[in-house]
Order: C-alpha cells, then sequence, then structure tokens
C-alpha cells in the first residue's frame, strides 16, 4: 500500500503470505501432482541447459546423483 509520505509498506496480508511457513509462496500445501509437475518442469529446463553448454551442470552432478538415487528408492 501506498503511504501519506509516497513511500510503500507491506499490507498485512502481504506480511501474512511472506510470514507463511518457510516463507513459501503457496496458499496452502502443494499436491503431489504439483510438485511432480514442477519437478519435471525443472528436468526439463536442466536437459535444455545439458544439451546447450553441458558444463553449466557438471558442477551439480555429485547433486543430481544423490537427488537420483533418492527417488529410485522411492520407486521400488
Amino acid at each position: 500500500m501506498k503511504r501519506e509520505d509516497g513511500r510503500y509498506a507491506i499490507t498485512d496480508k502481504g506480511r501474512q503470505e511472506l510470514d507463511w511457513p518457510f516463507s513459501s509462496p503457496f496458499r496452502h500445501a502443494p499436491s503431489i501432482e504439483g510438485m511432480l509437475n514442477e519437478m519435471s518442469g525443472y528436468i526439463s529446463y536442466i536437459e535444455d541447459l545439458a544439451r546447450s553448454d553441458r558444463s553449466k551442470i557438471i558442477p551439480y552432478l555429485d547433486r543430481m546423483r544423490d537427488i537420483e538415487k533418492r527417488l529410485n528408492e522411492l520407486v521400488k
């Protein structure tokens, strides 16, 4: 909201949104379907990055392998 001095201040509603658990932008807990869709989008981005400039993902390969292991354990 705009204050009398012309500056802007966060509203109570905006403050509540920011204070939601872990400062998450979600208004409610996301569904598993929503999380999987989001993960799929991230994977597509990383695949495109790997095709265009693989050197950008090399520093993260160990972390990606760790995530791969964790996901594989879930789908056994």
